[in-house]
This record gives C-alpha cells, sequence and structure tokens, in this order.
C-alpha cells in the first residue's frame, strides 16, 4: 500500500518578533547554564580535602561539599518558586471561573495576582534550570559511562 503525498499548499506562517526581555533572559540562562556547569564539573575534579578523616573518620572531599550545595539549592529555590506560586493553583484561571459571589474587582484582583506571581518568579527559572543542568548531566555520566566502555572495551 502506498501513502500519497499530502500536497496540500502551506500557508506562510507569520514569524514573532523576539522581544528583548526575552533575549536578554536567554543570554543569562546560557550564562548561568555555562557557568554553574564548569564550577560544578571543577568542584567534582578537583581532588581538595575539605575535612581530614581524623575528624569523622572518613575525608569529606570538595565534590561532596559541592554536590550537596547544588542539591540543597536546588530544592530550596524549587520549594520557593513553587510556594511563591501557590502551587500554580491560579495558571489559566479566567475571571468566568470564579464564584458569581465575588465582585468584579475581587475577581480581577484575583487574576491578576496569580498573572504578576508568574512573571515576578521567572528570574527563579534562571537559576534553577542552571542548577538542574550539572546534576543531570553527572547523572548521565555516572550511570551511562560505564555502559558505554564497556561496549567499546577489548576484553
Amino acid at each position: 500500500m502506498k501513502y500519497e503525498k499530502n500536497n496540500r499548499p502551506r500557508l506562510p506562517q507569520e514569524k514573532k518578533e523576539i522581544s528583548p526581555e526575552a533575549k536578554k533572559r536567554a543570554l543569562l540562562l546560557a550564562v548561568n547554564v555555562i557557568t554553574f556547569t564548569i564550577i560544578y564539573f571543577v568542584a567534582i575534579n578537583l581532588n581538595v580535602i575539605v575535612l581530614p578523616a581524623s575528624l569523622l573518620g572518613f575525608p569529606i572531599f570538595l565534590a561532596h561539599v559541592v554536590t550537596i550545595l547544588y542539591w540543597v539549592a536546588l530544592a530550596v529555590f524549587l520549594i520557593v518558586y513553587i510556594a511563591y506560586n501557590r502551587a500554580f493553583s491560579r495558571k489559566g484561571i479566567t475571571v468566568e471561573m470564579l464564584p458569581d459571589t465575588w465582585t468584579a474587582e475581587q475577581k480581577a484582583e484575583f487574576v491578576e495576582d496569580g498573572q504578576r506571581r508568574l512573571e515576578n518568579s521567572q528570574w527563579m527559572l534562571s537559576v534553577i534550570i542552571p542548577l538542574i543542568v550539572p546534576i543531570m548531566l553527572d547523572a548521565i555520566y555516572l550511570f551511562t559511562w560505564p555502559i558505554i566502555e564497556n561496549l567499546f572495551s577489548l576484553n
């Protein structure tokens, strides 16, 4: 059975202009991702002992401290972001969805508050995403590299 090619004419798509604010946020995000990732992997690969083994019975390396700091910072920022946005319970709510017992002013304030919270918390994403990337890359490296290494080993 042969499938026919769709020969419908395509409508020209309008190209949306990217605002300078969006370009600035994207550049900040890219710089943060690169910076956080470099700091993470440089610190992980340094064999610097922060606490000697005589104190705890085992040495604490800088890699341990940095990994814990990244995880804690990620957890704190995620909790604050979700709590500030009230678990996104106001996202997508329109005035028509709100109770009839509320005044028009209350409804407008409720909807505006949800939108304002999303806009005001966007800066947190420029910290959350760069914290996620090196942790994710490290996990991919830790769990997939041995498999890839074994596939191409000569043993």
